[in-house]
């Protein structure tokens, strides 16, 4: 029995690469050696050798076809105890060869859609500013705001700064307005109405 291992059953890719010239061989040598197998063998082992990682599996396909057809019965020398389970191995890889190409198909997908995720992913980390302002930045910028409407302070937007104002209650944001337009920043309902509009920033 040809496929006793489990590498032989679950890769047929190196298994037609790397054991069968191999197995090819040893049959041949057991049979006896013949000008069929220079003019034949030789260049079907090369092919083996040959063969190459690909996106499908059409080349290995290919091969075994050709090993079925063209290579069994004549490097077995006919003799059925070798050309059986010669075949019978030829149509296991055969069949792996649809169901390995089918899974690498799904694999595929569900890698592209990792890849894209870990891509956007960067993206976002490298392109975006994730750098929040102190607290004392957001208080000045407040105030500038208040002072001078439509002012840019240090990297935070007016129209961040008036979107947070416009979440706060409509009394303590007139309370604010007026006691730092009256120079009363440091006092402590002051203080009290700049903590909550930063913390809407």
């Amino acid at each position: 029995n040809f496929a006793h291992q489990r590498m032989e059953q679950l890769d047929p890719f190196e298994t037609l690469r790397f054991h069968m010239p191999a197995v090819l061989l040893v049959l041949s040598n057991l049979r006896g050696r013949n000008r069929w197998d220079s003019h034949i063998l030789g260049p079907f082992i090369q092919e083996l050798q040959n063969l190459k990682p690909a996106h499908t599996s059409d080349n290995a396909k290919f091969l075994i076809r050709k090993l079925k057809t063209d290579i069994i019965l004549n490097v077995c020398g006919g003799i059925a105890a070798r050309v059986d389970p010669f075949r019978s191995w030829a149509d296991a890889m055969y069949q792996a060869c649809d169901q390995i190409q089918e899974e690498a198909h799904q694999v595929h997908e569900k890698v592209t859609a990792v890849e894209i995720g870990i891509r956007l992913g960067y993206d976002v980390i490298t392109q975006v500013k994730w750098k929040v302002p102190s607290d004392d930045v957001l208080k000045n910028a407040i105030l500038t705001h208040i002072n001078t409407p439509g002012q840019t302070t240090e990297g935070v937007s007016s129209a961040r700064i008036a979107k947070a104002m416009t979440m706060i209650q409509p009394r303590d944001k007139r309370t604010l307005i007026e006691l730092v337009k009256n120079g009363e920043m440091n006092t402590k309902p002051c203080q009290l109405l700049l903590g909550r509009a930063k913390t809407l920033l």
